[in-house]
């Protein structure tokens, strides 16, 4: 979540607003076709992996932003690549995750038991 602000932050501090708008249409583009796209894998495909892998790009990314943060090595194609398949591994992760929960309860479970009335007024 701290990546949402302190990103852009840094584009614009180090490149200006130039890189942050080249940064968001890239972004922009890579969400527009990677959720349509991948989403309907989670329907084909067990969702656990998909979620399990995407969780582990999620934390590849974050390492390889916090090197290049922590080095001040501000290159903008590599930020752009990061964001991507930041974008890439949550078009995984979201729709997986969101449905996931009908999978891991019971069958028998699903169905309300029978409800019985009782007369109290014989």
């Amino acid at each position: 979540m701290v990546g949402y602000i302190t990103l852009p932050w840094w584009i614009v501090h180090q490149g200006g607003a130039h890189h942050l708008a080249i940064y968001g249409v890239s972004i922009a583009v890579t969400t527009i076709f990677a959720m349509p796209l991948l989403s309907p894998l989670g329907d084909r495909y067990a969702k656990r992996p998909q979620i399990v892998w995407g969780i582990c790009a999620l934390m590849v990314v974050a390492f390889t932003l916090a090197t290049l943060a922590s080095l001040s090595d501000y290159r903008l194609t590599l930020i752009i690549c990061i964001g991507v398949v930041t974008v890439i591994a949550k078009a995984f992760i979201d729709p997986a995750s969101s449905t996931i929960s009908a999978e891991l309860v019971p069958a028998n479970r699903n169905r309300p038991k029978r409800f019985v009335f009782v007369n109290k007024h014989r």
